[in-house]
């Protein structure tokens, strides 16, 4: 087993390797365009960099003036809507009773109830008042939860 692991190590730093040469590589590879590209525009006018922008501008401009004219008259490739069809052998969902997030079942509430009286119980013992305490200061609002859980369960 360990000379798998070890193979597969080495086959992932070479690859490694690699992905960084290539990386390097597109780096240089962009780099020489973009000096290329600055020379070039360097010895254009200020004339000529304005016409190319104009052009450009025209360009565009155009060609999406002719993409909104052509989607305005051709209005009979309207985009269709299909239908999907259901299964045969779905059932069916009506009956299915959806749960809500808020019911609180009468078991929920049974052992919410004893967890409560246990730590009254707790509280109110003199060996065990340390318990409660600790508990309460890892969870100060818990009995405010309890009452709170109380509360939502009668309101159903």
């Amino acid at each position: 087993m360990l000379l798998f692991k070890k193979h597969k190590k080495k086959e992932s730093a070479f690859q490694r390797r690699q992905a960084h040469v290539l990386i390097r590589q597109w780096e240089k590879m962009k780099q020489k365009l973009a000096c290329y590209l600055q020379q070039r525009s360097e010895l254009l006018s200020i004339k000529s960099k304005k016409i190319m922008l104009l052009f450009f501008f025209i360009a565009c401009s155009t060609g999406s003036v002719f993409i909104i004219l052509n989607a305005c008259v051709n209005r009979n490739n309207v985009i269709g809507i299909k239908q999907i069809s259901k299964p045969a052998l779905t059932k069916d969902s009506t009956y299915i009773a959806t749960k809500s997030d808020s019911a609180i079942t009468a078991n929920d509430y049974k052992r919410i109830e004893l967890l409560k009286s246990f730590l009254l119980q707790l509280r109110d013992d003199s060996i065990n008042k340390k318990k409660f305490d600790s508990i309460i200061r890892q969870r100060p609002y818990f009995l405010d939860s309890i009452a709170l859980f109380e509360k939502l369960y009668l309101s159903q």
